[in-house]
């Protein structure tokens, strides 16, 4: 829900306003708000309303001694982790990125956030930097960035299918574009 939020506000700020999209992107904004501001009494009786006070929350406590203990797995073998330390008498697995160091080891874990960071900087420079980007680097880039914020907040590894849907429709992208360079006519006189 969050991320869908944060999508909106990418998207008003990076496509909304350039060019000659000011209109649209000013219409976008204000139905955007407003929809907000009549969901926001729907919003507060759900289950996302937690978000504001984490303390009563028995999902957050668990994931709080879920952290903990991927903690004290990365302690413990910081550089082999403890793959399928959560089975058995466990907490559970980390929901974030620690899942990753915790459960392939330091390697693992810098592998996972190299390719996260490359492929959201890839695919970043393109969307931000073409003034008419293809639709598959915008997918790209919604995939990349939405895998990084549910890594780093909510969302564990093994649990997560964006991490490699961000990859694989960045490598498509770069396919797409190599062919498309082959596949022009160059200028020999």
């Amino acid at each position: 829900l969050f991320v869908t939020g944060l999508l909106l506000v990418v998207h008003i700020a990076l496509f909304a306003f350039r060019g000659r999209n000011l209109r649209a992107g000013l219409v976008a904004t204000i139905v955007i708000l407003l929809a907000g501001y009549f969901a926001a009494s729907v919003f507060l009786e759900t289950r996302s309303a937690e978000i504001f006070d984490l303390t009563q929350s028995n999902s957050w406590q668990a994931r709080q001694e879920a952290h903990h203990e991927a903690l004290r797995v990365i302690e413990t073998n910081p550089l082999l982790g403890g793959f399928g330390y959560y089975l058995g008498d466990s907490k559970g697995y980390a929901h974030n990125i620690l899942s990753a160091w915790a459960e392939y080891g330091l390697v693992g874990f810098l592998m996972f956030i190299g390719l996260m960071l490359y492929a959201l900087g890839v695919s970043g420079k393109q969307v931000l930097f073409r003034s008419l980007c293809p639709p598959v680097w915008i997918i790209a880039f919604q995939f990349n960035l939405v895998a990084l914020v549910l890594a780093l907040t909510s969302e564990p590894i093994l649990a997560s299918v964006f991490p490699a849907l961000g990859w694989g429709f960045t490598v498509q992208a770069l396919r797409s574009e190599r062919q498309g360079r082959a596949s022009m006519p160059t200028n020999q006189p």
